[in-house]
């Protein structure tokens, strides 16, 4: 099923609903970054093979079918997230326990929503590959793609991300919030990433 809602910010948003007899469980997969919900085809496969969940597959803001220009690695996600979940309990009921499993910047996205704090369906979370910290991925990724050194270039893309974006690098740091992490969390992270 086709799922569209609409962000606080005016964009239409969409998703597919699995859905499964048993509706003891609802999970919903948060794609990476230039991915689409389709990229997460094997892990609702497991879910609702395994466990019979119901699987609701997200395209984030800017991917796939959803509309937007920018892309929020993230963090302006964490407020269409808590959008999806109160679509879900909508669409399964109020009482839905929901679990939450993201890939790389879906999985920031559910570090940041974790932060803001969730209401009680959410029973837990899986990251795999999260962006912990996007300054730093900035830096390297300067120096990497367009060989240029982090000092003073690193100021003029703060700002850009800052004011045209909307993403202040001073908040978008994990590890200072993570006592913020209220929920169950399963984090996934391999020492060859070289990307995040």
């Amino acid at each position: 099923n086709e799922l569209i809602i609409q962000s606080n910010d005016g964009l239409n948003l969409h998703a597919c609903l699995i859905p499964n007899k048993n509706k003891s469980l609802c999970v919903i997969l948060c794609h990476g970054y230039s991915a689409t919900r389709n990229s997460m085809a094997v892990f609702a496969k497991h879910y609702h093979e395994t466990y019979g969940a119901q699987v609701l597959m997200i395209d984030a803001r800017a991917h796939g079918l959803s509309e937007g220009n920018v892309i929020g690695f993230g963090y302006h996600d964490r407020k269409d997230l808590n959008l999806w979940i109160q679509r879900v309990k909508q669409e399964l009921g109020e009482r839905i326990p929901i679990v939450l499993h993201g890939v790389s910047m879906g999985a920031s996205t559910l570090l940041y929503a974790s932060i803001d704090g969730f209401e009680s369906n959410v029973k837990g979370i899986v990251c795999d590959s999260a962006f912990i910290d996007l300054k730093p991925i900035f830096i390297r990724q300067m120096k990497m793609i367009y060989n240029l050194p982090a000092f003073p270039f690193i100021y003029l893309v703060e700002l850009y991300m800052k004011y045209w974006v909307k993403i202040p690098f001073d908040q978008t740091n994990i590890l200072k919030q993570k006592d913020k992490l209220l929920y169950p969390c399963l984090i996934i992270h391999g020492t060859s990433d070289k990307f995040v």
